[in-house]
């Protein structure tokens, strides 16, 4: 009889050990398991978002700047007028649209409807994204002239040809930045696609190269920081000019067909998973303006990854990370920006939380089913008026990688930076008026040839041999007497006040006819700094007028 007890209370001691090993395990692996979000979870993830931030009044509506009050903030109002666009997008409710106007009204209301008193070119870019995105969605031409309007005006004053081309972050010129190229590009793509103006488009090739030959690692899909005026480079990246690239590649592929364009995307977006990542989780950046960057770089890594047939290779991933952030919202439903920790109870910035929302709207929810692979997208190319570049293609009859550069004189390591390797040109295509100096050696050395339109084979002693190269881009030149006589002076597209004229040759007072090439306009300006009466000139003149003659004190090219 004892035995029996015994045994029997033996039996339960070891049941029930074995239930809290069993419970103890499961407790284990639940720990490391988040939940798979859902299209209710995205809807959430933006209302809670609103609760706690989205205020104002009447129509005039903005994102406070953190959970105890605080006004809005330029560019990052821009930014989170875009996160309620990506919400109209995935849903189509009618509520976000809705919003848009109202955070556009609030926007207005703070900053007025001229926003060239900000000094950032980059801001007044973010804020040019999301009026085309406005407008796109709602159809309302205000927003499509905003945004034409501030392009325009950036362009106008952040371009010149300084170290080799490319836009000023700020107005006081001291760097070029990958945060207001690429932008640029997107914008200027968007632009060519609403408008068809063929200017736009070349606008977006020429910054993209330039790009490409400053700002870019070929070699690992780095997007660096920024140059500053002395031509020293800071090679940092953050996720945001990750996906600003990836943008502006993958729009430019879609417009071209010029596989080097996808190439380069989606070596970013490998770079970027990567580099960037701690355990498969995007990286934390905290700080002022780096709490919200990885929002946008998921709202252009994934439109590539939609739009290029790449689901079944990364959506996952992307689902991980907007898994892994919602499983660390707070009570309130509010994501901070490192996704991979529990966000805190206390005051949170708005800008901070908004790129897990970004991800959840533009990230399709995890159902748990792999993604079945679509098929890759063969893009044809669409034929493209007036390229800002010359494209160098590596076999004959323009096939196989295509790489387009703008003006200037390329050594094998830029070449190479560019993604041109040694010895690997066989055609070429060059814009009218261009002239290419291939040369067989490094630092413009050996034989050269010399190119001056389309070439499908660049010939047996010249092909797979190109290790250096000089591009010269059509100019306007000025002469100092009527009938192209006297002295005669040169300039690329840019803005030129009387002391850059006078740097670059030309005297006060001085000009009197001038050579245009095709589709250029010359803005001729009696004062400096472009005041005074303006004469405009869009072809060849063999003498300028009485008016305009020996009058120019400074000029645009465009």
């Amino acid at each position: 009889m004892k035995e029996g007890i015994i045994l029997f209370l033996i039996y339960k001691i070891l049941n029930k050990t074995i239930i809290l090993l069993v419970l103890l395990a499961f407790m284990v692996w639940n720990s490391g398991n988040t939940h798979a979000f859902t299209a209710a979870d995205a809807d959430a993830a933006i209302n809670k978002f609103n609760d706690a931030f989205y205020t104002g009044s009447g129509s005039n509506r903005y994102y406070k700047n953190d959970t105890t009050g605080g006004g809005p903030d330029f560019w990052k109002s821009a930014e989170m007028i875009e996160m309620v666009e990506d919400a109209y997008e995935r849903s189509g409710n009618s509520v976000y649209r809705g919003m848009i106007n109202e955070l556009y009204n609030g926007f207005c209301y703070y900053f007025s409807t001229n926003w060239t008193g900000n000094i950032y070119n980059d801001d007044i870019m973010w804020m040019v994204l999301a009026c085309i995105r406005a407008y796109q969605i709602t159809g309302n031409t205000t927003y499509l002239n905003q945004a034409k309007t501030h392009f325009d005006q950036v362009y106008s004053r952040a371009y010149d040809t300084a170290l080799g081309g490319g836009l000023w972050w700020t107005t006081a010129k001291t760097t070029k930045n990958t945060c207001i190229n690429c932008p640029a590009v997107i914008a200027a793509c968007r632009l060519y696609q609403i408008l068809g103006d063929s200017s736009y488009l070349s606008k977006a090739q020429s910054l993209y190269a330039w790009q490409l030959s400053r700002l870019w690692d070929n070699a690992t899909g780095s997007v660096w920081d920024s140059i500053n005026s002395s031509g020293s480079i800071n090679k940092v990246n953050f996720t945001y000019t990750q996906g600003t690239f990836i943008g502006a590649s993958n729009l430019l592929y879609q417009i071209t067909g010029v596989q080097s364009y996808y190439d380069n995307a989606k070596k970013a977006l490998d770079y970027t998973r990567n580099h960037m990542t701690t355990n498969n989780i995007l990286q934390s950046e905290n700080g002022s303006d780096l709490s919200g960057f990885k929002g946008i770089f998921c709202r252009y890594a994934l439109k590539f990854v939609k739009e290029n047939g790449l689901v079944s290779t990364y959506q996952a991933w992307f689902q991980l990370n907007a898994n892994t952030a919602w499983s660390h919202k707070d009570s309130r439903g509010l994501m901070d920006q490192n996704w991979a920790v529990q966000t805190g109870s206390g005051v949170l910035q708005s800008w901070s939380c908004s790129s897990a929302v970004v991800l959840m709207q533009v990230c399709p929810p995890d159902t748990g089913v792999t993604p079945t692979p679509t098929p890759v997208i063969t893009r044809t190319p669409t034929p493209v008026p007036s390229i800002n570049g010359v494209v160098f293609y590596q076999d004959a009859d323009f096939k196989g990688k295509a790489v387009m550069l703008s003006a200037g004189n390329y050594t094998l390591a830029q070449l190479q930076g560019a993604g041109i390797s040694d010895n690997s040109v066989s055609s070429l295509r060059v814009p009218a008026g261009w002239i290419v100096e291939i040369y067989q050696n490094n630092n413009f050395g050996g034989t050269k040839w010399t190119f001056t339109a389309d070439t499908s084979y660049v010939g047996s002693a010249c092909n797979d041999q190109m290790s250096s190269v000089k591009i010269i881009a059509p100019q306007v030149t000025f002469y100092q007497h009527a009938d192209y006589a006297g002295t005669a002076v040169s300039l690329s597209k840019g803005n030129y006040t009387l002391a850059q004229l006078q740097a670059a040759g030309i005297p006060n007072d001085w000009v009197s006819s001038l050579r245009i090439p095709a589709g250029w306009t010359v803005e001729i300006y009696q004062n400096d700094n472009f005041g005074g009466t303006k004469w405009t000139f869009t072809a060849d003149i063999s003498y300028v007028g009485a008016a305009a003659n020996d009058q120019m004190t400074s000029c645009k090219i465009f």
